[in-house]
C-alpha cells in the first residue's frame, strides 16, 4: 500500500506542476488567470492536486514499514508547489494561457461560402513551375480566357488571383477546384474526381508573403500538386467547386466576425 500511495502522491504532484506552468491552458484559464491578478484569489485547482500529493504521501509515510520511508519526497515537493502559488511565480501560468488565447482568436473558427458577386477569379491550370505573377487579368477580360492548360506537363497546379469586388480582404481563405480533360469530363485518380486545394491562413505565412500576396485586395494562390502520370487523362480544365472565407467566433461573448483583429 505505501507504494501504492506514494506513486499516487507523485502523479497529484505532477497534475499540480503541470496546473502551475500552465501547460495544456485553454482560452478560457487566461481570463481566471487575469482575475486572479486582480483580485487575491489563490490558483485552487493547483492547491487541490498540492493537497492531495501531501495527503498520498502521508499515507505512504504512515503505512511504509520499518526501515525506508515513503511520501517525505513527495510531501515536501506538494509543500514547495503549495507555497510557490502566493507568490508571483504564480503568474507564469498565463503566458501559455494568452498563447492559447491568442491561437484561438486568429484561427478559423468555421468556413462559410463567399457569394459570387463578391470576388473574382483569375486562375489558370499550370505546372508545379507556375506563379501567380504569370496570370495576365487583361486576358480574362478582353479575351475571355477561361485558365485552361496551354501544354501538357507533368505536374499540375491551379494558380493565379483572388480579388475582391469591394477590396476587403480576407484574412482566412479555402479554395477548390476540379480538374476536366477537354470535353468537360471529370479527370480521375484512384477513381475519384481529382480536387486541387488552397488554405490560405495569414498566421502561417511570413511577412514577405504577406505583403506579395495582398495588392488591393487581391490574394495570390497556389494549391497542391498532382503527377500527370496518377491521373486518368489529360488534364484541361478546372471547374470550381468552392470559394470559402474563414469566420471567427469571439472566445469572450461569442460573437461572429470576418477577421481576427476587430477590437
Amino acid at each position: 500500500m505505501s507504494f501504492v500511495f506514494n506513486l499516487a502522491g507523485w502523479i497529484c504532484f505532477f497534475l499540480a506542476v503541470k496546473n502551475f506552468l500552465g501547460i495544456g491552458a485553454s482560452p478560457e484559464d487566461m481570463g481566471i488567470g487575469v482575475l486572479g491578478l486582480l483580485l487575491p484569489i489563490p490558483d485552487v485547482k493547483t492547491l487541490l492536486f498540492a493537497g492531495g500529493a501531501a495527503l498520498f504521501g502521508f499515507l505512504a509515510y504512515a503505512f511504509s514499514k520499518d526501515g525506508r520511508k515513503r511520501g517525505i519526497k513527495v510531501i515536501v515537493c506538494a509543500i514547495i508547489c503549495a507555497v510557490l502559488t502566493f507568490t508571483p511565480l504564480a503568474n507564469i501560468s498565463l503566458i501559455p494561457a494568452m498563447l492559447s488565447y491568442q491561437s484561438e482568436q486568429q484561427s478559423a473558427d468555421g468556413y462559410e461560402p463567399i457569394p459570387e458577386g463578391n470576388y473574382k477569379l483569375y486562375a489558370f491550370l499550370g505546372s508545379q513551375k507556375s506563379m501567380p505573377s504569370d496570370v495576365d487579368v487583361m486576358r480574362y477580360i478582353i479575351e475571355g480566357y477561361d485558365g485552361h492548360a496551354e501544354d501538357t506537363y507533368e505536374t499540375y497546379k491551379v494558380t493565379g488571383w483572388l480579388f475582391s469586388e469591394n477590396n476587403q480582404g480576407w484574412d482566412d481563405v479555402e479554395m477548390t477546384f476540379r480538374l476536366v480533360d477537354e470535353e468537360g469530363n471529370d479527370i480521375l485518380s484512384g477513381g475519384e474526381p481529382v480536387i486541387l486545394r488552397y488554405e490560405y491562413n495569414r498566421n502561417t505565412m511570413s511577412i514577405r508573403e504577406q505583403n506579395a500576396a495582398t495588392p488591393e485586395g487581391g490574394s495570390s494562390f497556389q494549391t497542391n500538386t498532382v503527377k500527370a502520370k496518377d491521373l486518368s487523362g489529360i488534364p484541361y480544365g478546372f471547374i470550381v467547386e468552392s470559394v470559402k472565407k474563414g469566420y471567427y467566433i469571439d472566445v469572450n461573448d461569442g460573437s461572429k466576425h470576418e477577421s481576427p483583429i476587430y477590437h
